[in-house]
């Protein structure tokens, strides 16, 4: 049996952990543990940054819940110029994290909290996304 979590959000604002607590048009989608479950097995995590600034960061997910040890996780990092008028600067692209073979154990009772933080120089605004794997 597994079933799946997504959440997301936007990052505004550097050292400063952001709650990852909507889904899309859903602004309070369900954070409790499905029934039957005893893990997070796999975490799939994807970052998008505008890079309106100069400068790098690193990206920390922190897992947590009542009945979770809380599990803080760095899963990208990204340096960044800030695009000139007229430049022909790339766009800045980054792979989604796969985090697997986690077992982290869980109860039915836990309602799960995902943070993400940009670390080191804000970027500008970046949009993050998890998917929790359950067994």
């Amino acid at each position: 049996m597994t079933r799946t979590m997504t959440l997301e959000t936007d990052i505004t604002a550097v050292n400063t952990a952001t709650s990852m607590s909507s889904q899309g048009t859903v602004t309070s989608p369900n954070r409790n543990v499905p029934s039957g479950a005893s893990v997070i097995s796999t975490i799939y995590v994807s970052i998008g940054v505008d890079a309106a600034a100069d400068g790098q960061s690193v990206f920390l997910l922190t897992v947590k819940g009542a009945g979770i040890q809380e599990q803080s996780i760095v899963f990208a990092a990204a340096g960044a110029v800030a695009p000139q008028s007229g430049s022909d600067t790339a766009p800045l692209v980054m792979n989604s994290v796969q985090l697997t073979d986690l077992d982290l154990d869980i109860s039915t009772a836990d309602q799960i909290e995902l943070n993400v933080e940009m670390m080191g120089s804000d970027l500008g605004t970046c949009t993050c996304a998890a998917t929790l794997l359950f067994s």
